[in-house]
């Protein structure tokens, strides 16, 4: 039944807009992701190729995400101390670069790592793979390769849309022009993958050292 009384629907209608209205602002901020610039550690000193790739990818991302993204070079301990505050952050704008030595190789070399690679982490794009050095699979030794790499990943707990969201911005960067440009200079190839395929790479990483580490029986120096 429509309200005959002009004055009485024009207050209804003033009021159904103003708590539209209200309505609006807190759901625009509650699916805005980021909502503040994002901070890419790198778990090693400034002026390796770690950072070059992070810099290249993460001056790409920036154009696009809607925040700035800054890279934060925070090394020590073969990149445990880096992992472990990444891992344990909270404010879902903190990412890391991942690399061989974090993800495929400490956790087999070091008695107790302050991180998990597998619980703590979620993958979000391989970025990179660099050594214009010949692998072990050109020196005779068919099927083994040895290739410094490097993947963007998130803590594990961060909602999975702004994974998502990450990897979409993640990926297109890595196989931008700019960004492949930039890494060819230090003789590095550019990758940009999905998560699933750095998911594997990374979960072969682990398979192919694990027996390699316990059978020359590496230890961490200094130990």
């Amino acid at each position: 039944m429509i309200d005959s009384n002009p004055t009485r629907r024009r207050l209804l209608m003033a009021g159904a807009a103003a708590a539209s209205a209200s309505l609006w602002p807190a759901a625009r901020a509650q699916g805005a992701w980021p909502a503040k610039p994002l901070r890419l550690v790198v778990p090693f000193a400034p002026g390796g190729s770690s950072e070059i790739v992070a810099r290249a990818v993460a001056g790409e991302m920036a154009k696009t995400i809607g925040q700035n993204v800054f890279v934060d070079n925070k090394p020590g301990a073969a990149g445990n101390i880096a992992m472990q505050e990444v891992a344990n952050s909270t404010d879902e704008h903190t990412l890391i670069l991942g690399h061989i030595g974090t993800l495929a190789v400490n956790p087999y070399i070091f008695p107790k790592l302050p991180y998990d690679a597998a619980r703590d982490f979620v993958p979000v794009s391989l970025l990179s793979k660099v050594p214009d050095v010949p692998t072990v699979a050109e020196q005779g030794y068919k099927g083994f390769e040895m290739t410094q790499w490097y993947g963007l990943l998130a803590p594990s707990k961060w909602p999975k849309a702004n994974v998502a969201k990450l990897e979409a911005e993640a990926t297109k960067a890595g196989r931008g022009s700019v960004v492949r440009e930039k890494l060819a200079h230090d003789t590095a190839l550019a990758v940009g993958s999905s998560a699933a395929k750095l998911d594997a790479f990374i979960k072969a990483e682990q398979a192919r050292w694990k027996p390699v580490i316990a059978r020359a029986q590496i230890k961490p120096e200094g130990a």
